[in-house]
This record gives C-alpha cells, structure tokens and sequence, in this order.
C-alpha cells in the first residue's frame, strides 16, 4: 500500500509511464490494483493471490 498527499487522481488525470508498468506487472502476476481518493491525495494498494 502507498500513499501521498498530492492532488490525487481524479478524473480526467490519467496514469503516467510509472502506473502503466505497475498495472501491466499486476496484470502478469493476476493481482488487483484499488484506489481511494483520501483527504489529500491518493491510496493505492496491489495485492497479489498467494501460491499454494
């Protein structure tokens, strides 16, 4: 989990180079990405399945 204190990610912001590898290597390992907008900025947490 990260997160900052910056403007945040509201529409109609999108993503940089940086998220795009992060959603793409999230993707490849079948993970999730969620964002909340919090007071100031922006939380964002990736969680990946465990391996069995």
């Amino acid at each position: 989990m990260v997160e900052d204190d910056g403007r945040g990610m509201e529409p109609p912001r999108t993503g940089g180079l940086g998220l795009q590898l992060v959603e793409a290597f999230t993707n490849q390992l079948d993970g999730q990405i969620e964002r909340e907008p919090t007071e100031s900025g922006t939380r964002t947490c990736v969680r990946f399945p465990l391996p069995l």
